[in-house]
């Protein structure tokens, strides 16, 4: 932003702000004033081993359950996880879908 083009549109830094210049300060700066983005994933474990989640996405021990949500997605993508949760509802939905017939 302090560059032309832009600069001359720019009538003051807000945050971090002009003080903020230096690499310990800038983490410093961020280490305080960020934090998640509530997109909670992976309370419910998927896996081989016989726990959780099974690869069709069966609630293993549980007739009848699939989970398909973000609590099956190992850890936090760095997108939204908008699109990983529809790709999985797709993923149950067809295996449902092919299975039901």
């Amino acid at each position: 932003m302090a560059a032309e083009p832009i600069t001359s549109l720019v009538d003051q830094e807000i945050a971090p702000g002009p003080d903020v210049a230096s690499e310990s300060a800038l983490t410093d700066y961020v280490l305080r004033h960020t934090g998640i983005a509530y997109h909670p994933v992976g309370t419910c474990r998927m896996g081989m081993d016989g726990d959780g989640i099974d690869p069709d996405l069966r609630v293993r021990g549980v007739d009848n359950l699939w989970s398909a949500a973000a609590s099956i997605i190992p850890d936090l993508v760095s997108g939204n996880t908008n699109a990983v949760c529809t790709m999985i509802g797709e993923k149950l939905g067809r295996a449902l879908a092919v299975n039901s017939h």
